[in-house]
């Protein structure tokens, strides 16, 4: 009832994002609430047994392909109290906590609402906070994708040792871990550095903002002319190209603050698998209009090798303010599979730019400058042709030992020196991964000794017996000539 009091702030991003700010608080003991409240809320000592949330709805039009909730915590899993932020550094948005006291029951609390307040570059700047950009073919080395088992990339640079490209192709329905690196240029070290990581599906050429927040993880530390990294869990519904995204939040006291603190990079690997003659590839592209004005696209297509055939349906579209267009760029290997390695071609590099013209309308010297086309951005398809192949599993009954599992299988046709990625996982939802080669006829095998081997994603083993029923899979991920491909499931119960 009080005067410039709500219940709820709700902020709108775009048509499929929006904020919701509000607080929750646990139910008084032996007494009636006057509200509905969550009695199970995680509070981290925060006072009154309550505080502020922010949640990040997904509704309308969802572009991230990743599987999760439509509703979610825009931060930590626990209420936010007096000096907590939750942000979204990309749009310079920040949710600040001024006060969670003004009232203790019901709880009121005061939060401040900043949206695209832009830190100003501070003269005689003390660090600089960055993360290096795209390259020509649209990757940065510091965003890359692990897939389980964790560890091991498909691409990694000779002189390095680290992963190139995107590290790993990721695993659809698997918890892939998106990685992120900040670099901390200057004099000083950087603090608790906030690093939100974005998802956005289907690739796009030009960049109109309609970017998801996966989640925001804070690096502790950054030494001076050193690196920092973290993580999150991504896991992609459907195994399309989607465009990554990095945002390190920009700090008082950079030299640049917020014009080099973010990175992109596509995830663009396909396989166009056959028997004989590969299968066409249909990759959806979405044209996305940076300006908040009508303006022409100019779309091109390069980098196709001999042997492929690629088409995309405009050269030029008109979009509107901030629209997005989507298009079906068309791969097509024309050739067997086995020609392109004879032909030292066993992968198509297709690049898709764009570019927008940029008419000056105002003279200079008493002449209008000359117009020209600014480059909008891009994406890379890496088509490779593979052999189509099919997967069997079955439980290896020899292996009898308390809580150690035997897997066996074979690809067909058979393929030897193929990668095959075996799963195993427990009635409680953890999983363990193994990476084997396929032999001489296609056939591998692989040994899960849980008494020895941590899930993934953890550091110890599991001791504690669990009976029921365990389920075994495997998976063809970026093998050298097969096609991704899964095996049939396989249901091991056992007697510990």
């Amino acid at each position: 009832a009080a005067g410039g009091r709500y219940h709820l702030v709700k902020i709108k991003v775009s048509d499929g994002l929006y904020y919701n700010i509000e607080a929750r608080q646990r139910p008084q003991v032996g007494a009636a609430p006057p509200a509905i409240y969550d009695e199970n809320i995680p509070l981290d000592g925060a006072a009154n047994q309550g505080g502020v949330v922010v949640t990040k709805v997904l509704t309308d039009v969802v572009n991230m392909n990743q599987q999760m909730r439509f509703i979610t915590l825009l931060h930590e899993p626990q209420v936010l109290s007096q000096g907590d932020i939750a942000t979204d550094p990309a749009r310079f948005l920040t949710i600040t906590v001024e006060n969670d006291n003004v009232q203790a029951r019901p709880l009121v609390c005061r939060v401040r609402v900043e949206w695209a307040q832009v830190v100003g570059d501070p003269p005689g700047g003390d660090f600089d906070l960055r993360v290096r950009p795209w390259n020509g073919n649209y990757e940065t080395p510091d965003i890359w994708i692990d897939r389980p088992p964790y560890g091991a990339f498909d691409s990694t640079d000779p002189a390095t040792g680290e992963p190139s490209g995107n590290g790993d192709k990721p695993q659809v329905l698997a918890q892939n871990l998106f990685f992120g690196r900040v670099h901390c240029d200057g004099a000083v070290d950087a603090a608790n550095v906030r690093l939100t990581f974005y998802v956005v599906t289907p690739p796009g050429v030009g960049d109109n903002g309609n970017w998801g927040p996966l989640q925001t993880k804070v690096i502790p530390n950054i030494t001076k002319n050193d690196s920092g990294e973290a993580n999150v869990i991504w896991v992609p519904e459907v195994g399309e190209h989607t465009c990554l995204k990095i945002y390190a939040e920009p700090q008082a006291g950079e030299v640049s603050a917020g014009g080099n603190n973010w990175a992109q990079e596509n995830v663009f690997n396909f396989e166009a698998a056959a028997a004989s003659v590969p299968s066409p590839l249909i990759i959806p592209v979405a044209v996305r209009n940076p300006l908040k004005e009508r303006t022409l696209a100019l779309i091109s297509v390069r980098n196709v090798p001999a042997g492929f055939v690629v088409h995309f349906p405009h050269s030029w579209v008109w979009l509107e303010a901030l629209q997005e267009r989507k298009f079906p760029l068309m791969v097509i290997p024309a050739k067997d599979v086995g020609v392109y390695h004879k032909m030292e071609i066993p992968r198509a590099d297709i690049v898709v730019d764009g570019w927008i013209p940029r008419q000056y309308r105002e003279m200079v010297d008493k002449v209008y400058p000359a117009s020209c086309f600014e480059p909008m951005g891009g994406i890379l398809s890496q088509v490779t042709p593979k052999r189509r192949v099919k997967l069997e599993l079955w439980d290896d009954r020899e292996v009898q030992k308390p809580r150690v599992y035997g897997l066996r299988g074979k690809m067909d046709p058979g393929l030897s020196g193929e990668q095959v990625l075996v799963r195993l996982e427990d009635p409680a939802g953890r999983r363990w991964t193994q990476q084997v080669s396929t032999g001489g006829t296609g056939q591998f095998s692989v040994i899960f000794d849980l008494n020895q081997m941590p899930p993934d994603g953890s550091k110890e083993p599991v001791r504690d017996p669990l009976f029921g029923v365990y389920v075994g899979q495997a998976f063809v991920v970026n093998s050298p000539k097969a096609a991704q491909a899964e095996s049939n499931r396989v249901l091991i119960a056992r007697k510990v």
